[in-house]
């Protein structure tokens, strides 16, 4: 006869499992083609791709992770964050065994650290996670945060989620250092590395923005 009132417990080791990944890109949007002898208004964040491009193709690079002095170019991290919690069941207890509560989620924080061509830190920025993006298990995103607004001189407002290099940068690679932290019950951590090529200024793009004729 089993006595419900007063059970006899016996401890059993479950084996739970947790995992971290995360993935960084960049863009600095160099990848779209320009002519800078009939400019537009939408090559505004692709100024410099006319020479860019060329010499991305000969390098056997990605023309959207170089860019000039001067320049903005923006950063995603997209994390991925599993774990087994509560999801096995011990062999022989299928039908008695029930979880016992409890969650762990995704990384509290994921960073971004800049460094310049002479490997002098920049700036340090935390990331924001998009709206939708798993708290818990599964995948989020991050991106940086979202700069005041600037008007163009065509009187349209420009919002961006960038981090702008400064003008006087040297030709070389620019490193960005993304920490993610923490997840998990044991929490997580990992580094990741990304290298944007500074090659130029935004001083040899010799044409600008077309302006309106005033009405």
């Amino acid at each position: 006869m089993t006595e419900y009132d007063n059970p006899i417990w016996e401890d059993v080791t479950v084996t739970y499992h947790e995992s971290l990944s995360a993935q960084v890109s960049v863009n600095t949007k160099q990848g779209v083609p320009t002519d800078p002898k009939n400019p537009r208004p939408a090559d505004r964040e692709s100024r410099g791709s006319w020479e860019i491009i060329p010499y991305a193709q000969k390098q056997g690079l990605d023309p959207n992770e170089i860019t000039r002095a001067g320049y903005g170019f923006e950063v995603t991290v997209e994390t991925t964050y599993e774990n087994d919690w509560e999801t096995k069941v011990p062999t022989g207890l299928e039908d008695t065994a029930r979880p016992i509560g409890g969650t762990f989620s995704g990384p509290t924080g994921v960073y971004a650290e800049f460094y310049d061509t002479n490997k002098h830190f920049v700036q340090e920025v935390a990331l924001e996670r998009t709206p939708g993006s798993s708290l818990g298990k599964g995948k989020a995103t991050w991106v940086l945060p979202q700069l005041p607004p600037y008007r163009l001189k065509s009187g349209e407002f420009v919002y961006e989620r960038k981090h702008y290099t400064d003008e006087d940068v040297k030709d070389g690679e620019y490193l960005i250092r993304i920490r993610v932290e923490y997840a998990g019950k044991n929490n997580l951590y990992t580094c990741l590395l990304k290298k944007v090529l500074i090659w130029g200024s935004m001083y040899d793009d010799i044409y600008t923005t077309p302006v309106p004729k005033a009405r």
